[in-house]
């Protein structure tokens, strides 16, 4: 192995050491990320003689459009998730002052939002523990019309009301 391309796997295996806060699957993320960057490095046949000092400032949109040519317009989620290790990556290495003078991430991520364009819309994630809580307050037993005089009742009853409701507006 060259000691450029072990300059990228000792930087990548630093990075990812760095996120021990993150999720399990953003870990996984990130690292199929740096795999296809990988990929990507040595289809170009620079994957020997990278280092963080030769970054330009077109990287990340230059990755991105190898991607969209990998795997497909149609798999846009897919690409922006492997682009987002990239990111993560080239901003550890601003952190860490490689990135060579005169180019910053954020003027590479502005480029990449440029090529990228509006993405779809993500849905939120949903707790787990609401169907729990669903559960519980719909089980609940009534309590006596005279519990807090009768205010303990209504507020089950609406409770119960705000769970059964369907937020979604009808079209």
């Amino acid at each position: 192995m060259a000691e450029a391309s072990l300059a990228f796997e000792t930087l990548k295996n630093q990075f990812l050491a760095s996120l021990g806060g993150k999720s399990p699957r953003t870990y996984t993320t990130y690292q199929t990320g740096l795999a296809q960057f990988r990929d990507f490095l040595q289809a170009r046949g620079q994957l020997e003689q990278w280092q963080p000092a030769l970054l330009e400032p077109t990287l990340l949109e230059e990755f991105y459009g190898w991607l969209v040519r990998q795997r497909g317009r149609e798999r846009r989620a897919t690409v922006a998730t492997y682009s987002s290790g990239l990111r993560a990556f080239v901003r550890f290495l601003a952190r860490r002052a490689q990135l060579p003078s005169g180019v910053t991430y954020e003027q590479m991520r502005e480029n990449v939002a440029e090529v990228m364009g509006r993405t779809t819309y993500k849905t939120p994630r949903i707790d787990r523990r609401l169907p729990l809580l669903v559960t519980h307050v719909m089980a609940l037993s009534e309590p006596s019309p005279e519990a807090r005089n009768g205010v303990k009742r209504l507020e089950l009853l609406r409770d119960r009301a705000l769970i059964s409701v369907d937020h979604r507006q009808r079209r």
